[in-house]
């Protein structure tokens, strides 16, 4: 009767999860539509200049946003996915604060540096200074809900910013007031309005005033989340820069058409290592050889759907792929097959990724990376140099497939470290 009782509980642990595997991906797919649309059309309604500096707005925001997540929501999910509903509101209250006292320090940064810098940046930065609050905080309730396990809340969450944005667009588009203070205003308001949905839905008041106790009672987890979150900024730059200097600009731009095709892959990658982390950290509280087969299955599962993926971009007919990139189709091209490959070494890296987060094993992952980067780092520049773009790509792929060995190696080791 027990056994009986004990695979019952498994099998609605694992409906529960996925369940909340297909919110988490929604969410994120509909987080990434919402960006990638208002980027579009900030790209076709601007000049060129006034796209540059939209550019330059979206990047600092990303740099918050990473930060912010690494100090408050990341710790979070790691240590109050399994905790009971008060603890879970006692930590979400300090996380959401923890992002909101965050945005409110780099958002006063921001308008401080906007007055002194002149012109249209200037305005952009003390706009982007004002909104800074409400972007971190809203995505801080994301990352709550999935948390809780309650992750089409924050599938509704993301709508509601999504159909504020759809509604700002487009009287921004009928009256013709598109510029890149207007698109920012649109944007950065209506993640407002959705942090505001944010806090009646979890019925909580986030407390911005004293984020330093949350810091200080997770440093042992956030200051190293942080430090993986700075490693991969300065890869993918000094990726850019080195490429760039050892083979053009054109060799980086057509790796940069690479990515875009393989777009949806790293929208299952952060979807589902989002929703990952908090389910293993709930498996994980349970048995530890649970959550060594959820990280199989979350790399299998990932691994399989990047390969479906690139098996449809290495059949797709020309005529096919120049509607979606146009001309840039035929750069992309070349570095398809390399590309399709570099996915499933990525999303082989998922499950062992998630697990270290579960584990709260924060020195193995940040130890995992630094021994990664500079795998990534040879394989791209060292193939530019030999061999261009098609050359950067194959070491690319490689090196991903290196750092996913390097990631279930760390995994393994912290698996016999692990003490419950």
């Amino acid at each position: 009767m027990t056994e009986l009782t004990t695979i019952a509980t498994e099998r609605r642990a694992r409906f529960r999860a996925a369940g909340q595997l297909g919110w988490g991906l929604g969410d994120q797919a509909l987080s990434s539509l919402t960006n990638f649309t208002l980027s579009l059309l900030v790209a076709r309604e601007v000049g060129i200049d006034q796209l540059g500096i939209f550019s330059l707005v979206f990047a600092t925001y990303l740099l918050a946003l990473g930060v912010s997540r690494s100090l408050n929501s990341d710790a979070l999910a790691v240590r109050y996915s399994a905790a009971g509903e008060p603890a879970w509101r006692e930590g979400a209250k300090a996380a959401s604060g923890g992002a909101l006292g965050l945005g409110l320090a780099g958002g006063a940064a921001c308008v401080l540096a906007g007055l002194v810098a002149d012109g249209l940046l200037g305005d952009a930065l003390v706009v982007l200074g004002l909104g800074l609050p409400g972007l971190l905080l809203q995505d801080a309730w994301r990352f709550a809900f999935v948390a809780r396990g309650r992750s089409a809340q924050a599938f509704v969450n993301d709508l509601v910013w999504a159909l504020v944005l759809a509604a700002a667009l487009a009287v921004l588009l009928t009256t013709g007031r598109t510029s890149v203070i207007a698109f920012e205003l649109a944007w950065s308001g209506a993640a407002g309005v959705a942090a505001l949905a944010g806090i009646a839905q979890a019925r909580l008041l986030p407390w911005p005033l004293n984020p330093l106790a949350w810091w200080r009672r997770h440093r042992d987890l956030n200051a190293r989340y942080l430090g993986e979150f700075l490693t991969i900024g300065a890869v993918s730059q000094l990726n850019n820069y080195g490429v760039s200097a050892v083979a053009g600009l054109a060799v980086v731009g057509a790796l940069r058409a690479g990515e875009i095709l393989i777009g949806p892959v790293y929208v299952l990658f952060m979807g589902g290592n989002m929703i990952a982390v908090a389910e293993g950290a709930r498996v994980a509280s349970r048995s530890t050889a649970g959550l060594a087969r959820l990280s199989l299955l979350v790399s299998a599962g990932m691994s399989a759907a990047a390969a479906l993926w690139g098996a449809v971009l290495v059949l797709l007919p020309d005529s096919l792929g120049t509607r979606v990139l146009g001309p840039t189709w035929y750069t992309a091209a070349q570095v398809v097959v390399p590309f399709a490959l570099l996915t499933v070494g990525l999303t082989a890296s998922a499950g062992p990724q998630t697990g270290l987060r579960a584990l709260a094993a924060a020195k193995r992952g940040l130890r995992a990376r630094l021994v990664a980067a500079p795998l990534l780092l040879a394989g791209a520049i060292g193939g530019a140099a030999v061999g261009g773009a098609l050359g950067a790509a194959w070491g690319m792929a490689a090196s991903y497939w290196a750092a996913a060995a390097v990631w279930w190696w760390q995994f393994r080791l912290a698996l016999r470290e692990h003490r419950p």
